[in-house]
């Protein structure tokens, strides 16, 4: 569990900046807590529910489109319209992979 706290701080330190930078168009607060609330859901459900099967590069690209599939839901349900759909998703790829990336250089 303490490793799981680790990690998701972390994601937060890397996705929550990322989004603030570019997602510009909508108040801060409500940023702040889109982000929470997303890496809220898709981060323990990655961590807790990824297979640990091998190939582990393969499982954790197939969890990586689902974390990516929840946290467009969650951003589109809190920020509906007041951001165009293309550029929610490009901010939510960026944020992810900068975050998996750093965190499995983290850890390898």
């Amino acid at each position: 569990m303490q490793e799981w706290k680790r990690a998701f701080l972390v994601t937060l330190m890397i996705e929550l900046p990322v989004v603030c930078l570019l997602l510009k168009e909508l108040p801060l607060r409500t940023r702040v807590v889109t982000v929470l609330l997303a890496n809220g859901i898709s981060h323990p459900l990655l961590w807790f529910l990824m297979p640990r099967s091998e190939p582990f590069y393969l499982a954790l690209a197939i969890g990586e489109v689902g974390v990516v599939g929840i946290e467009l839901a969650v951003y589109r349900s809190l920020i509906g319209k007041d951001a165009r759909f293309a550029s929610v998703m490009e901010i939510v790829l960026i944020a992810n992979v900068l975050s998996c990336g750093i965190g499995l250089l983290w850890w390898i």
